[in-house]
């Protein structure tokens, strides 16, 4: 999807930044962020969108986004509704060091990956990715 045409619809990010360099998936992009409804993308170079993340927690920093997927998933969604919804994941993704406890669950939808992420068994993020394919292929565990 075109970025400008997201913009028609949900208006100007309060933020943009350009992130450069080679930052694996978020390098050499643009970063939009829709501080007050809890939404970041990351905009290629020509314009269109790589990913979409819905924050469903809020921070100092961002307001909480109350998106839920088509299947109902959302904000106060347990690790086990999304199995259960979604199955097992293509692929997954676990990292625990000194205070974090992060689990990335990632499920394949044609050329475009949906991520559910978990901070201590509590649903945070959905994302929604383009282009993920060359990062799936280095996690492995499939």
């Amino acid at each position: 999807m075109p970025a400008l045409k997201f913009e028609s619809v949900f208006g100007p990010p309060e933020i943009k930044k350009k992130n450069s360099g080679d930052f694996g998936y978020v390098g050499n992009s643009i970063g939009w962020d829709y501080i007050n409804d809890g939404i970041s993308l990351l905009i290629n170079h020509d314009g269109t969108i790589r990913c979409i993340s819905f924050k469903l927690l809020g921070s100092k920093t961002v307001k909480a986004c109350r998106a839920k997927t088509d299947r109902g998933i959302g904000r106060g969604s347990a690790l086990r509704t999304v199995l259960k919804t979604y199955g097992d994941p293509y692929r997954h993704h676990a990292f625990k060091q000194g205070g974090l406890d992060d689990l990335d669950l990632y499920y394949k939808f044609g050329d475009n990956y949906l991520s559910f992420t978990f901070d201590h068994g509590i649903l945070t993020d959905i994302s929604l990715r383009a282009d993920f394919q060359h990062f799936m292929d280095l996690l492995s565990t499939p």
